[in-house]
């Protein structure tokens, strides 16, 4: 078995790649003995992440504002079986880590510019004066410290 990991430096592509999936996992410790890791939609804007929750989410309540949080996705990429230097490859992926702080959101302005650009990214074929914000009342963002991105082929 063969991997090749590959660091990903180029901001521009790490970007892309950040505003074009459409879910990923946080991980975070919600007390001294629960960790967890939530798999959730996002919004990345500004160089950091922004998560909604619910006006009744029990994982918001127990979220420890202002503790380092990681956030992760991954992206599968269809294996080219052409390659030049691995025609044997049989799996190839993108995955990106961002760690960071993660805080509340209280500013109401911000808040709604936000649930519009998550409206925007996540409801692009629906009448956008129809649908119901109530769902996603609180936000917290991914205050970023550091991005990593790797790309991955193996086989």
């Amino acid at each position: 078995m063969k991997r090749i990991i590959t660091q990903i430096k180029n901001i521009e592509r790490i970007e892309k790649e950040l505003k074009n999936n459409y879910a990923g996992v946080i991980a975070l410790q919600l007390d001294e003995e629960r960790f967890m890791q939530i798999p959730t939609p996002y919004l990345y804007k500004d160089k950091n992440i922004y998560l909604f929750f619910t006006h009744n989410d029990e994982i918001y309540d127990e979220i420890q504002f202002d503790s380092n949080v990681a956030f992760t996705i991954v992206r599968d990429i269809k294996v080219n079986k052409n390659r030049k230097n691995d025609p044997t490859a049989s799996y190839h992926f993108c995955a990106t880590k961002i760690s960071g702080i993660i805080r509340k959101v209280d500013d109401m302005k911000f808040i709604e510019e936000l649930k519009k650009s998550y409206a925007n990214k996540y409801s692009a074929k629906t009448d956008k004066r129809n649908l119901d914000f109530n769902i996603i009342d609180r936000v917290v963002v991914i205050d970023t410290e550091e991005i990593y991105s790797i790309e991955e082929i193996g086989g």
